[in-house]
């Protein structure tokens, strides 16, 4: 899931070193290790991963990228729509712990100069985990 989300944020594609760096940073894996695992996923889509550079051959919608062009947009009621919480938590990939990043600071960002509290009230479940959001709602209802 790692490497096709990768993938997915890369589409002009990447060498197998810049998959390796993104995906395991300065770990030990070996890149044939990683490899292997591109081979495997291209038999399971049906060869729809290109290499040299490596790459996903169909256009691929991805939820998250969605999310970040509303976030660019200010388009908060439909970023809210498609926000579930922090992208992929667990990983330690480190392109997809930048993106992660970027992710939770443009929605705390789009969030806080919200000016609809009814909007912040109705996604409260998931948004009110964070301090910043739990003030401005504050504000906007004094």
């Amino acid at each position: 899931l790692e490497i096709l989300c990768i993938l997915t944020l890369y589409p002009a594609g990447m060498s197998l070193d810049t998959l390796h760096q993104a995906l395991c940073g300065n770990e030990s894996t070996h890149p044939s290790t990683i490899k292997t695992i591109l081979t495997q996923l291209r038999h399971l889509l049906g060869g729809n991963i290109a290499s040299h550079p490596y790459r996903l051959l169909p256009v691929v919608w991805a939820d998250f990228i969605e999310l970040s062009t509303l976030l660019r947009q200010h388009r908060t009621a439909d970023a809210l729509k498609l926000y579930h919480g922090a992208f992929l938590p667990m990983s330690t990939a480190p392109a997809l712990e930048v993106w992660r990043h970027h992710l939770e600071a443009d929605m705390e960002n789009l969030l806080y100069h919200c000016t609809e509290a009814q909007l912040l009230i109705d996604n409260a479940d998931h948004l009110l985990r964070t301090p910043m959001i739990r003030e401005r709602l504050i504000e906007l209802l004094v």
